[in-house]
């Protein structure tokens, strides 16, 4: 019995010693306590508990365990793997409904003794039938059999090289072999009573598959036709590239597709070297396998023609090299305020972004070192004139007179209106002459210049 049984039961007579107890406590007569005391030995006396939970608990293991292995099986498909659960299942399911139809508490001991009994042999026979589920996994077997055949199937069907007659007495072979391996697998039982009859059907099972598998794949005529269509697949795949590369000058991709073409040429000579057909299966084993060498060893060849690009990216590194400089050189002005700065480095890198976008629309290399020469000779006519801090400059001088004007309790309204109005015109003046000056100039002597120029103004 379990804890919870137990519990249970001993609450159950100890209800029944307390409803006694209390009759007791409550009779007035000896006759009545008498009468409650037999009630009582006799309610207690009934109380004879049947141990189920254990025994249902077994069957539930059992199951859970038959399951967990059933999942664990790599060999079965889910289909086969659903069908055993089930059946377990079932099994299980009938087990335990036997247990519940027996009474949790019998009157007598020796009722309670022949539930009991029922309810074990209702355990034992559930344990035992769900131990009995023991799946033979064949779907898989027989799909790798089927896969190999029609795999077989699609490799000759793509043959150029076999006449009709020729491709049906070779499908008939794999067909006939695949028959018979998928015709032994299915003599084997679903499911078997123990673990060992199962494993040894099982053995035959993958016995009838391995050999099977194994005949199909031996219908080896000697393919040629796939192997070169391969190697033209790459090398046109490859040339595509080549062509589809923006970094690439015309000159570098001719020399790569070259290379590309010589190396399938390579492969395929090889290829059509071997027989397109052989006396023996010996014979097309050893072409097949010298087919396949060079096939793989074209396809190979062919992916790793992958040119580096050098142009491009030494024009790209030029033009880098000079924005470089010149953010470098913007940066170091002290003259310069973070704004005209950054104003100067986005101009600097645009004419930089749009060398570099010729130099990949260049086709050829001296395309490619136009647009280097060009981007370079932009970069360098990014020259910013530093005016901002002149102008601030002047406004603050400007903004101190003022206040101070302001400030001069000697000077009537007029006077002080008269006096900034002289100050505001002078300012403007000068921010004007430094308005006047470029932005930007050609060459940083031209840019040197326009400096002066604004200080002399804010002067």
């Amino acid at each position: 019995m379990t804890d919870d049984e137990k519990k249970a039961a001993k609450d159950k007579a100890a209800e029944e010693a307390k409803k006694a107890t209390d009759a007791i406590d409550a009779a007035t007569t000896n006759d009545a306590v008498d009468k409650a005391k037999e009630a009582g030995t006799g309610e207690i006396a009934k109380v004879n508990p049947v141990a189920k939970e254990a025994a249902k608990k077994a069957i539930a293991d059992e199951l859970a365990k038959k399951e967990e292995a059933i999942d664990g099986r790599t060999d079965l498909t889910d289909a086969e793997k659903a069908k055993a659960k089930e059946d377990a299942q079932a099994k299980a399911k009938a087990a335990t409904e036997a247990i519940n139809a027996q009474p949790d508490n019998a009157e007598t001991p020796e009722k309670a003794a022949e539930a009991q009994t029922a309810v074990n042999g209702a355990k034992d026979k559930g344990v035992a039938d769900v131990k009995a589920v023991n799946p033979v996994a064949k779907e898989a077997a027989k799909k790798a059999i089927a896969d190999e055949l029609a795999k077989k199937e699609e490799a000759i069907n793509g043959r150029t090289d076999l006449t009709d007659e020729e491709k049906a007495a070779a499908k008939k072979d794999a067909q006939d072999k695949a028959k018979e391996a998928t015709d032994a697998i299915n003599a084997q039982p679903d499911n078997a009573a123990t673990p060992e009859e199962a494993e040894k059907a099982q053995t035959v099972v993958n016995g009838a598959k391995d050999k099977g598998v194994a005949d199909v794949k031996a219908v080896n005529p000697v393919a040629k036709e796939a192997a070169k269509k391969a190697i033209a697949d790459e090398l046109a795949k490859k040339e595509e590239a080549i062509d589809g590369r923006t970094d690439l000058t015309d000159e570098e991709k001719a020399a790569a597709k070259k290379d590309a073409q010589d190396k399938a040429k390579e492969a395929t000579d090889a290829i059509n070297a071997q027989p397109s057909n052989a006396a023996t299966p010996e014979e097309a084993e050893k072409a097949q396998t010298a087919v396949n060498g060079a096939k793989d060893k074209g396809v190979a060849d062919v992916k790793a023609v992958d040119p580096a690009a050098a142009k491009k990216p030494e024009a790209k590194k030029a033009v880098e090299d000079a924005l470089k400089a010149k953010v470098d050189a913007i940066d170091a002005r002290t003259d310069l305020t973070d704004d005209e700065k950054k104003a100067a480095k986005a101009a600097a890198k645009e004419v930089a972004d749009k060398a570099k976008e010729a130099i990949d629309a260049a086709t050829t290399d001296a395309a490619v070192d136009t647009a280097k020469t060009a981007g370079t000779g932009e970069i360098a006519k990014v020259n910013p004139v530093a005016k901002e801090a002149a102008k601030k400059a002047i406004a603050d001088e400007l903004a101190k007179k003022e206040e101070a004007i302001d400030a001069r309790t000697d000077l009537t309204d007029a006077e002080k209106a008269k006096a900034k109005e002289d100050a505001q015109a002078k300012a403007k003046e000068a921010t004007d002459a430094i308005n006047a000056q470029p932005d930007n100039a050609e060459t940083p002597e031209k840019a040197e210049k326009s400096t002066n120029s604004s200080k002399w103004c804010k002067r």
